[in-house]
C-alpha cells in the first residue's frame, strides 16, 4: 500500500503513475507487481533498512518533500501512524497488490492427522472470536477495520 501526506494529489493507478516520482520503500522488499519497474528505475526508490524507526522515518521524508509516498503494509502503517497521533495526516495512496494472506502448514505424511487436526481448531476458534466480538474489539484497540467488512 502506498501511503503519503493528506494533501496530496498523487494516487497509484499503475505503472505509469510512478513517472518523475520518489518512493521510500524498505529494503529486500519484493512487490512483484513492480520488481520489473524497481529493476529498470532504481533512482526513484530511496530503500531503507526495515527497523522499528523505519516507519516514521518514511513519514518523515513524506511531510519534508523528500519522497511522494512509502510502501509498506496497512495495518501496519495505520497502527503505527496513530500510536504516534499522526494518522490524519497521512492517506492511502494506492494499492500495488490485493493479495490475500495465508496461514501454511506442512505436506509432511507423517504430521497429516496432527494438521488437520490444528486447522479444523483454528477454523473453530476464529469462528468463535468472530462470533464473540473479540475480533472486532482487537482490532478496534488498534484502529484496524475489520477485515470482513474492509472485503464487502
Amino acid at each position: 500500500m502506498f501511503f503519503n501526506d493528506i494533501d496530496s494529489q498523487w494516487h497509484f493507478t499503475g505503472i505509469d503513475s510512478l513517472a518523475n516520482k520518489q518512493f521510500g520503500l524498505a529494503n529486500d522488499t519484493s512487490l512483484e507487481e513492480l520488481n520489473s519497474y524497481l529493476a529498470e528505475n532504481p533512482e526513484q526508490f530511496q530503500f531503507q533498512p526495515y527497523h522499528e524507526r523505519y516507519l516514521i522515518q518514511q513519514a518523515r521524508k513524506v511531510k519534508r518533500g523528500r519522497i511522494e509516498a512509502f510502501l509498506f503494509t496497512y495495518n501496519s502503517t495505520i497502527y503505527e501512524l496513530k500510536k504516534r497521533g499522526i494518522a490524519e495526516q497521512f492517506k492511502s495512496a494506492g494499492c500495488v497488490t490485493n493479495a490475500q494472506s495465508y496461514m501454511a502448514f506442512t505436506p509432511k505424511v507423517d504430521h497429516t492427522m496432527r494438521i488437520k487436526r490444528m486447522m479444523e481448531r483454528f477454523d473453530r476458534e476464529i469462528i468463535r472470536l468472530r462470533e464473540n466480538g473479540f475480533i472486532r474489539q482487537t482490532l478496534q484497540s488498534y484502529g484496524l477495520p475489520d477485515w470482513d467488512e474492509h472485503q464487502k
